[in-house]
């Protein structure tokens, strides 16, 4: 792999990196995320919105009682292409933004986000690290496209930069909530999208300012969303009813 610009990295607090997965990986990993959806396998986290508000998302992204899939949960448990991935590339570019040794947590941001046809939920602007890391605030997240990352479907949005303020608030209503508050302003004048194509990745610090609007287009947008630790994951907040954290040392 080539050397990442970490200068970039540091002071914008993200990175793409283009055409991180192989076609056959990228292919290999959209198989699995659709046998996943088509055979409703669990761990699957629902959506919060009202039936009638996601009336126009398609049948296949729904469970017998009509709630709306959001994401596969724990999907590097699942094995085969999950795994690979992470295992694989997201884990070689890793070693070059955090110190050795570094793992997952399988029980934190391990999952593929749905994004389903005319499904209107945003992700809420957050910070990845303020809702599960209680200590260094120094995890890393990870998302990698399967599918184009557009304004009608809900990409990425961040805050360039706004890693270096910190936390807002800890845990996920404090933090949602902080920041609706007291960043609007920063995430109006500053916000950027992030230019995806299926395949690419970004990498962004774990205290980033990031969200995503609701799908409004015809098509999904699905990515593999996992977050890196740096050393034994101790310091991994317990807060969010998750238990104990799960860990994987991948370096």
């Amino acid at each position: 792999m080539a050397p990442l610009n970490l200068q970039a990295y540091h002071e914008n607090g993200y990175l793409i990196v283009r055409d991180l997965l192989h076609p056959d990986e990228l292919t290999a990993l959209c198989d699995a995320t659709d046998y996943a959806v088509a055979q409703k396998i669990e761990p699957i986290l629902f959506e919060q919105e009202t039936p009638e508000a996601c009336a126009a998302v398609p049948q296949l992204y729904k469970d017998e009682r009509g709630r709306v899939f959001r994401r596969l949960n724990r999907v590097i448990d699942r094995g085969g292409a999950f795994s690979q991935i992470v295992s694989g590339p997201l884990a070689q570019a890793t070693t070059q933004l955090l110190p050795s040794p570094f793992g997952v947590c399988l029980n934190r941001h391990n999952m593929v986000m749905l994004k389903a046809p005319f499904n209107p939920a945003p992700v809420l602007w957050h910070q990845d690290a303020a809702v599960w890391d209680e200590g260094t605030f120094a995890h890393l997240s990870t998302i990698v496209a399967l599918d184009d990352f557009l304004p009608e479907n809900g990409c990425l949005e961040v805050v360039p930069g706004s890693h270096h303020a910190g936390p807002v608030g800890l845990g996920w209503e404090e933090n949602t909530e902080r920041i609706a508050q007291t960043c609007r302003r920063d995430i109006e004048q500053h916000a950027v999208k992030v230019d995806l194509k299926a395949g690419d990745a970004v990498f962004f610090h774990g205290l980033l300012l990031h969200g995503s609007a609701g799908n409004n287009s015809t098509h999904t947008r699905r990515s593999l969303t996992v977050a890196f630790f740096p050393g034994d994951l101790r310091t991994v907040s317990t807060r969010t009813g998750a238990g104990a954290p799960e860990t994987l040392m991948l370096s």
